[in-house]
C-alpha cells in the first residue's frame, strides 16, 4: 500500500458556518440519528484537529480531520469501503500527525497532514516481521518514537516520517520477555520513559533516538518488585517526575537525561511521603499539590531545583489543608479548585506569589473537572442538579465564570468529555438527547472562521502516486446544476462541447464485507460499468507469522452497459490454500478478544478497461471466515 493515496470522503456543499464564539454547536451529525459515532482520540497538530469516529456505515471507523467548519469536518478513508482501518494512538510531532491503523498488512505506522494525498503509511514494518505491534506513540523534538512489540518481546523505534528514517533504536531487555516501556514523555530532543530491562525492575530510561545514547537513569531504592514512577512531565530543559523512595517515600525527582543529574528535587516531609500531585507546567513553572506535614495538602511550586521549590500560599490555615484540585494552566496563570477559610468550595487563580493568589467564583456543588485552559479563559465540566454535567468557562472573573451551554437541557446533562483546544476553537464530544455521542464545539480565544472554499470533487477510490513528488490524478471537472436567475436572460445556455472519453463511466464494484471460506479458498465480487467492459482481478491474502502474502486471482469476465458481471478469484496452489484454511482455523478457535489480531483479510484490486482502452482500477477489502 505504499504509494497509495488515502481517500477523502466529500461533505455535501454548504453555505459557510461562523461560529458564535458563546454558544456550543455539533459540528456534524456523523452518525445520523441516536446512535453515537463515538469521537475519540482527538489531537490537535495546531491547524486542525483530527479524531476518530464511526459513520452510518459508509466508511467504517475511519481518521477524521476538521478546519473548525462543518463544511471542513471530514472522512480520510484509509481502507475503502465500510470496513474501517480503525485508527489509533493519535500523535502530533512538528505539525504532522502520526497514528497506527490497520489495512491489508495489518497494524502499520501512518502520518497524515489532513489531506488526502498527504495521509499514508510510513513503512511496511510488518513485511518483515511474524504478527507484531505498534504502541506508545510519542514526539520528541521533530522526532517520533514508538515500541514495536514481536510477539513477547518489544524494542524502542524512532521516526522521521519517511521510511528510510523509520528503525529500531535499543532493545531495553535483550533476554527473553518484554520491557514494558511506557509513560513516554519528550523534553527536547530527548525522550524519557520507564522500563524494566529484566534486572532492575522498572525505572526511569532517556534516549536520544540512537542505541548509544538509550540508558537506564536510575537504580531507586525501594522496598517493592518495581519502582513507582508517576507523573513525568517537561519543565523547561528538564523532567519532573515523582518516584518513591525507602527513606523518603514518595517525593518529586528531577532529571537533566544524565545519570547523575537525576536525583530527588526536595524531601518534603522527612521519611514520609509528601505525596506531590497533579504536576501542571505553567510557563516554565511546575505547579503541584503536596503535603509537607503541617499545612495540610495546598499548593506548591517548583523551576526543577531544590532552590526554587516551595509553597505558593496556605489557603487553609493549619494542618487540615485546601486539598487544591483540577489544576490547569491558561496563558501565565494557573487555575484550580480549593477549599477556602469557611471550608467552601472556591476557584482560584494564581500567578505563583502568595498576593497573586485570589478567589474567582464560588463553586461549590459543581463538582468541576475535565479541565482545559487557552490563553485568556479556562473550560472545564461542571454539574448542577438542575442541569446535570455540562460545559463551563471562566476569564478569571466572578461575572466571567457561567455555564457555556445548556446541550442536553433536564437534570440529565450532556456530560461533555475530551476538551481539546485546535486553532482558537475548542472541540469537545457531547449527547444531546436526540443525537447520540457527537463531536461539537464552541469558539475559544482568538477564533477566526475560515474562509469558505468551494468544494473540489474527490476521487471515489485511492489514487496511485509513482513517487514522493507525484501528484494524484484530479477527476474530471463536473457541471454544476444552476438554479434560476434573477434578471435579464440572453437567450438558452450553449453547453460547451463534450471532452474526450478519458474515463470509464459508472464503474460499480460490490464486494461483501467478509465471506465464508470452507474447503476452497475462493472469492467472488461483481463488477459493472455505464459502458461496456472486460475486468480481472488479482488480490494477495496477508498471514499473521508468514511473510509471503498469498496470491490469487481471476479469469477476465466481460459486461454489457449497465450489467454487472460475476468474477471469481481463487487460490490455486493447494500448499498456499492450506495455509489459508490454517490460518482461518486458528481465527475461529481464538477467544474473542483475540480474533482482532488473527484476522485474515484479502485484499482485491480489479482492474476495469472499456471500449476505448480507458482503464481504472479499483480495490475492496474481505474479511474471510
Amino acid at each position: 500500500m505504499l504509494g497509495v493515496a488515502a481517500l477523502t470522503v466529500p461533505v455535501a456543499t454548504q453555505a459557510a458556518d461562523p461560529v458564535d464564539p458563546g454558544a456550543p454547536s455539533m459540528m456534524r451529525d456523523i452518525r445520523p440519528g441516536a446512535l453515537s459515532s463515538e469521537p475519540d482520540n482527538l489531537t490537535s497538530t495546531g491547524s486542525h484537529l483530527f479524531f476518530t469516529a464511526t459513520d452510518d456505515g459508509s466508511v467504517g471507523r475511519e481518521l477524521w480531520v476538521s478546519d473548525g467548519t462543518t463544511g471542513g469536518t471530514r472522512a480520510i478513508d484509509i481502507v475503502p469501503g465500510d470496513s474501517g482501518s480503525y485508527p489509533d494512538e493519535l500523535t502530533a510531532v512538528g505539525g504532522t500527525l502520526f497514528f497506527t491503523a490497520y489495512d491489508e498488512d495489518g497494524q502499520e505506522l501512518w502520518r497524515s497532514d489532513g489531506t488526502a494525498a498527504g495521509t499514508r503509511k510510513v513503512t511496511d514494518l510488518d513485511d518483515a516481521y511474524e504478527y507484531s505491534y505498534i504502541s506508545r506513540l510519542a514526539g520528541a523534538g521533530d522526532t517520533l518514537f514508538f515500541t514495536r512489540g514481536v510477539g513477547d518481546s518489544e524494542a524502542l523505534w524512532r521516526s522521521d516520517g519517511t521510511a528510510a528514517g523509520t528503525g529500531p533504536v535499543a532493545d531495553v531487555r535483550a533476554s527473553e520477555g518484554g520491557a514494558y516501556m511506557r509513560d513516554f514523555t519528550g523534553v527536547g530532543d530527548t525522550l524519557f520513559f520507564t522500563a524494566d530491562d529484566g534486572v532492575h525492575g522498572r525505572e526511569l530510561w532517556s534516549s536520544d533516538g540512537t542505541a548509544a545514547g538509550t540508558r537506564r537513569l536510575t537504580d531507586v531504592d525501594v522496598d517493592t518488585e518495581y519502582s513507582l514512577f508517576s507523573d513525568l512531565t517537561a519543565v523547561g530543559d528538564r523532567l519532573v517526575f515523582i518516584t518513591e523512595q525507602t527513606a523518603t517515600g514518595r517525593e518529586l525527582w528531577a532529571s537533566d537525561g544524565t545519570v547523575a543529574g537525576t536525583a530527588p528535587l526536595q524531601d518534603l516531609r522527612g521519611a514520609d511521603s509528601g505525596y506531590p500531585q497533579e504536576l501542571t507546567e505553567v510557563g516554565g513553572t511546575l505547579f503541584f499539590t503536596a503535603n509537607d506535614g503541617v499545612s495540610g495538602d495546598e499548593l506548591w511550586r517548583t523551576d526543577g531545583t531544590a532552590a526554587g521549590t516551595q509553597q505558593v500560599t496556605d489557603l487553609y490555615p493549619g494542618p487540615g489543608g485546601s486539598y487544591p484540585r483540577s489544576l490547569v494552566a491558561s496563558g501565565d496563570d494557573l487555575f484550580f479548585a480549593a477549599y477556602d477559610e469557611a471550608y467552601e468550595t472556591y476557584l482560584w487563580r494564581s500567578d505563583g506569589t502568595a498576593a497573586g493568589t485570589e478567589r474567582v467564583a464560588n463553586v461549590a456543588g459543581l463538582s468541576p473537572r475535565e479541565a482545559i485552559g487557552t490563553d485568556s479563559r479556562i473550560y472545564f465540566t461542571a454539574s448542577r442538579t438542575e442541569h446535570g454535567r455540562e460545559l463551563w468557562t471562566s476569564d478569571g472573573t466572578a461575572g466571567g465564570t457561567r455555564m457555556v451551554g445548556d446541550v442536553r437541557p433536564g437534570v440529565y446533562g450532556s456530560n461533555p468529555y475530551y476538551l481539546t483546544e485546535s486553532n482558537g476553537v475548542l472541540f469537545f464530544t457531547a449527547q444531546d438527547g436526540t443525537h447520540g455521542r457527537e463531536l461539537w464545539r464552541v469558539g475559544a480565544s482568538g477564533y477566526v472562521p475560515p474562509t469558505p472554499t468551494p468544494p473540489v470533487p474527490t476521487p471515489t477510490v485511492p489514487v496511485p502516486t509513482s513517487g514522493p513528488t507525484a501528484t494524484p490524478t484530479s477527476p474530471p471537472p463536473t457541471n454544476p446544476t444552476v438554479g434560476p436567475t434573477t434578471g435579464p436572460t440572453t437567450g438558452p445556455a450553449t453547453a460547451p462541447p463534450p471532452g474526450p472519453d478519458t474515463i470509464v463511466s459508472g464503474v460499480q464494484a460490490a464486494a461483501p464485507k467478509q465471506q465464508k471460506i470452507r474447503k476452497k479458498v475462493a472469492l467472488t465480487t461483481r463488477i459493472g460499468a455505464d459502458e461496456a467492459i472486460t475486468a480481472t482481478a488479482t488480490g494477495k491474502i496477508t498471514l499473521k507469522g508468514v511473510k509471503k502474502p498469498v496470491a490469487f486471482r481471476g479469469t477476465p469476465v466481460q459486461a454489457a452497459a449497465g450489467q454487472q458481471a460475476r468474477l471469481t478469484l481463487r487460490v490455486t496452489s493447494k500448499k498456499l490454500a492450506a495455509q489459508v484454511l490454517k490460518a482461518l482455523a486458528r481465527y475461529r478457535k481464538a477467544p474473542k478478544a483475540q480474533q482482532k489480531k488473527l484476522a485474515v483479510k484479502a485484499v482485491l484490486t480489479l482492474s476495469i478497461t472499456d471500449a476505448a482502452g480507458n482503464k481504472q482500477t479499483v480495490k475492496r477489502t474481505i474479511r474471510l471466515v
